[in-house]
Parts: C-alpha cells; sequence; structure tokens
C-alpha cells in the first residue's frame, strides 16, 4: 500500500531521520531527532513500550510489572466501576509482562469480577482483614522512618505510637481514617506553637485534642440529624458497624422505604457510606465511617 511504510514511521518510530544537502558547496549531512509528532504520542509511545515488555516478560514464567488500581469504591456504584473496568481490557489486560491488582473496599470488587466481559482476566477476590495492632506499629514506624529529616540528630513527632494504637481502634482498624486523623492532629500542634515534650504531656494533648474533635462531630450531627435516624445509627454500631438494605426489620422498620430517608441523611453527615449495587439493590453494603465510629466512642465514654 502506497505510503504505509511513511505513515508507519511517522507514527511509531521514536526517532526521525534528518537529511540535509548544500547545493553549491556539494555538502550534504544528516542526523536525526526525537519524534514529538502527535501521532507518535497517540500510537508509537504506547506501541514502544508495549514492545519493550514483550521483550523483558516474553511469557508469564518471567515475572511482570505489577499495577495497582485501588479506592474502586470512589466510583460509588457497581455499574460505572464494573464499566470503568471493562474498558481497560483490550487496552491493557492484554499486555504481557503486566499484573494488575484491583482494590475497593465494600463489595464493589464482587461486582467487577461477576462481569461477563472480563471472564479469564481476573480472579477471584480475596477478603483483606483489618490490620493487627503490630503490623499498625509497624506502618507507624515506617512512616517516621521515610518522613524524618536525616540531617537531624533529634527528630520530634507530638504524637506517640500508643496514641495511634488507641486511634487505630476506636475508628474500627480504619488505616486510612487514622493517618488522616493523626495527620490533622499533628498539623494542628504545629499551628499552635506551642509542642509537648513529655510522653506524659504529648499523650495529654492528644486525648484532649481527640475528645474535643469527637465532640465537635457530635454536636454538629445533633444538630443536623433527626432523633429517628440517630438511633439507626447507634442501633447499625451494635451491629459491628455494617448492614444492608435487607436488614430493615431487624433494624425496626417496617418497609425498606421507611427506611431510606434516614439512611441518606446519615449519609449526608458522613456517618456511613453506601455502596450501591444497581443489579440488586438488595446486596448493597452500609457501613459506618471513620467519622462514625468517632462519634460512637465519645457517645460511649461521655
Amino acid at each position: 500500500m502506497d505510503g504505509a511504510a511513511s505513515l508507519s514511521t511517522w507514527l511509531n518510530q521514536p526517532l526521525l531521520t534528518q537529511l540535509e544537502a548544500q547545493i553549491a558547496g556539494f555538502g550534504i549531512g544528516g542526523g536525526s531527532q526525537t519524534n514529538d509528532t502527535q501521532g507518535f504520542l497517540a500510537s508509537g509511545f504506547v506501541k514502544k513500550v508495549t514492545q519493550w515488555l514483550e521483550d523483558i516478560f516474553p511469557d508469564d514464567q518471567t515475572g511482570g510489572v505489577i499495577c495497582v488500581i485501588d479506592n474502586l469504591e470512589l466510583l460509588e456504584t457497581s455499574s460505572v466501576a464494573r464499566k470503568t473496568i471493562e474498558s481497560l481490557r483490550d487496552t491493557l489486560f492484554t499486555i504481557k509482562g503486566i499484573r494488575w491488582i484491583l482494590c475497593g473496599a465494600h463489595g464493589i470488587i464482587h461486582s467487577v469480577v461477576a462481569s461477563q466481559r472480563l471472564v479469564g482476566h481476573l480472579g477471584q477476590p480475596l477478603s483483606i482483614p483489618p490490620l493487627q495492632l503490630q503490623q499498625a506499629q509497624a506502618v507507624f514506624d515506617v512512616r517516621i522512618k521515610t518522613f524524618k529529616d536525616h540531617a537531624k540528630d533529634i527528630q520530634y513527632l507530638p504524637l506517640l505510637n500508643d496514641d495511634f494504637h488507641k486511634l487505630y481502634m476506636i475508628v474500627n482498624k480504619n488505616l486510612r481514617q487514622t493517618l488522616a486523623y493523626s495527620d490533622e492532629y499533628c498539623l494542628r500542634v504545629a499551628e499552635v506553637g506551642q509542642s509537648p515534650n513529655s510522653n506524659h504531656e504529648k499523650t495529654q494533648r492528644f486525648n484532649f485534642w481527640l475528645k474535643d474533635r469527637a465532640e465537635t462531630i457530635r454536636d454538629a450531627v445533633k444538630a443536623q440529624v433527626p432523633s429517628r435516624a440517630m438511633k439507626l445509627f447507634f442501633d447499625v454500631m451494635k451491629m459491628n458497624g455494617e448492614f444492608s438494605p435487607g436488614e430493615y426489620l431487624a433494624l425496626g422498620f417496617n418497609s425498606l422505604p421507611a427506611m431510606r430517608p434516614h439512611v441518606k441523611l446519615l449519609e449526608e453527615v458522613g456517618l456511613v457510606d453506601a455502596e450501591k449495587d444497581d443489579g440488586d439493590q438488595r446486596r448493597k453494603s452500609i457501613t459506618v465511617t471513620g467519622k462514625g465510629w468517632l462519634l460512637n466512642w465519645i457517645q460511649v465514654t461521655a
């Protein structure tokens, strides 16, 4: 086909050859330059990387690059998550040398795996339990090691590992929320400018901040959420912080429609998070957030 070779070069070659000639001076020269055309960016770059992967990892026994797609629950609905992953099937899941790991809270991963378009591409999902205290300790220690200033002999941190563990347990072993609240507390200490020094002072300051933070949440929620929705919330806490719409009878409602408005109110103030399964509303999973666990803690300890 006329022009096929030139078109392939324009699309796929990382370097383009230049030819220069000087007619009067009988000079001739050449060189090359980086192919930064839109054609190469759209096609050649992908082709080159794909070729590298095939050369480095010619078969499934020689290893590969691990790629992680995390937080699928942020897509909110199972149908959106499923369509998003399905769109990657022919472009990424078939490339040699790449191993994919999909991560997501609740049951949204199960919905993705159930897609008929992804059969043969994904294995059965594994349920990952929360970190144990010893493992959470390792996360705390590694973060200190990673972010410390190696130019200083003495490092300062207002948060003790025991207090980190306490917070981890209060928010029901939610590591992300534990780290977020820890960061919030440390920034607060830095903003105030009065840093606690001894371990006793650090624990005392942290406990004061934690109690104040939880009470602030409690007061704000009480001003926005009516008593019936709050009763639903604390009933859910007795069920270990997770339920499905089909459990409306156990939660004191005569029907699912009667319970829905109260669940929506709890969602709006950030006390629960719902994963929506568009194919089967009965499989919808509703869980208490870190904010909700902190509210429950202050309610129990007050």
